[in-house]
């Protein structure tokens, strides 16, 4: 099975380290940014973020909104602002696509500036988006949350939750939090301590993994629908509603519905259970 976005989760864990030694932070300052750019439905955004979360939502303009909060705290109000300045954010657009970056001061990570001068910063997103665009969105710290009927969706984060409905093709990855999805198809869904759990509403689902280390997966279809199933469970049961899989307690397979594209699931920690719609 394997693991991605072992550098944001190094990161991660250097954070969680600094988290524990910061003095006191008396101080808060926040600000916002709000920017829009013309974004019709067959374009594409990208957002990188660091701590934060990461909302989306459709509307039916042919144009992007999005709206960043900065917030940074500090022992005192001057340290406060003077981090603020260094927390910066870059856009770029060319009609046909938006790219979105956080950018977090060097000292903040590779010289421990949080240990040293108890400071954090957060930037969150809120973004409305043309419906059916493509999109990118990736955290470090924070949840990813999307409505987006029809959209292509890729959403990463390592400490988060991420839940998506209405995508027509996700691919889900976290490390630490829970992956929910109502969509039509998957690319491929990936946890590493969370469960997963969500409905595929196409008829003939495209290829797709859906993996975990510890948690349960729960994968709901409807009756009808064709696709090659092939589960594999290390420590824990497999469950399906559909009939004619073949395999013991833990590996099965075969087609459904007459078959299809192949839906692969593996899972060590946690029951796998198939389930009709």
């Amino acid at each position: 099975m394997k693991r991605t976005l072992t550098a944001p989760a190094l990161l991660a864990a250097l954070l969680v380290l600094a988290a524990v030694a910061v003095p006191a932070r008396a101080a808060t300052v926040t600000e916002t940014v709000e920017k829009s750019f013309p974004l019709g439905a067959k374009g594409s955004f990208t957002i990188d973020n660091v701590n934060g979360a990461i909302t989306v939502q459709s509307w039916d303009k042919e144009e992007l909104k999005i709206v960043a909060v900065k917030t940074v705290k500090a022992a005192t109000e001057e340290k406060a602002r003077e981090a603020l300045a260094k927390l910066q954010l870059t856009f770029k657009a060319d009609g046909k696509s938006v790219a979105v970056a956080a950018k977090y001061p060097e000292e903040s990570f590779w010289t421990f500036g949080w240990l040293g001068g108890g400071t954090s910063r957060e930037i969150s997103f809120a973004v409305m988006a043309p419906r059916g665009v493509k999109m990118g969105l990736q955290s470090v710290n924070g949840a990813v949350t999307v409505e987006a009927p029809g959209s292509d969706v890729t959403a990463e984060t390592v400490n988060g939750r991420i839940d998506v409905s209405g995508a027509a093709l996700l691919s889900a990855t976290t490390v630490n939090g829970k992956v929910h999805f109502d969509v039509e198809s998957l690319r491929s869904v990936e946890t590493t301590n969370g469960a997963i759990e969500g409905i595929v509403r196409a008829a003939r689902p495209e290829a797709a993994t859906v993996e975990t280390v510890n948690g349960a997966v729960i994968l709901k279809f409807p009756a009808g629908a064709s696709f090659r199933l092939d589960a594999e469970n290390v420590n824990g049961s497999i469950d399906s509603e559909f009939p004619g899989l073949e395999g013991g307690k833990h590996s099965k397979g075969g087609d459904v519905n007459g078959g299809g594209n192949p839906i692969s699931v593996e899972a060590v920690n946690g029951s796998i259970t198939v389930a009709k719609l």
